[in-house]
């Protein structure tokens, strides 16, 4: 069996070039993790930047309270002392009358 010496040189230097293609790319990955540190830090600082610029938030007013009506007990049907009754009249469920 006959041993290529030209074969096995060029196989050689066929591994020596893949060898240097992936020192290349190990380079090129390395210079993108650098640049994608400094975006991320820059963003940042963006963001810290931004947080204390904005419109200033309103105070918020308390609502006034509503004002309780007095009912006169002795009112009949349950009216309110100014005459208007106390439900809306309609259908009273308890007793299924109209």
């Amino acid at each position: 069996m006959a041993i290529n010496l030209n074969e096995l040189q060029e196989l050689l230097d066929q591994a020596g070039a893949a060898a240097s293609n992936e020192k290349e790319i190990r380079k090129g990955l390395t210079r993108i993790e650098g640049l994608l540190s400094n975006i991320t830090k820059e963003v940042t600082n963006v963001y810290a930047l931004l947080d204390g610029s904005g419109p200033a938030k309103k105070a918020r007013t308390a609502r006034a309270p509503k004002e309780a009506v007095e009912t006169d007990p002795e009112a009949p049907y349950g009216r309110k002392k100014d005459g208007s009754p106390k439900v809306k009249p309609g259908r009273n469920k308890a007793d299924g009358t109209v």
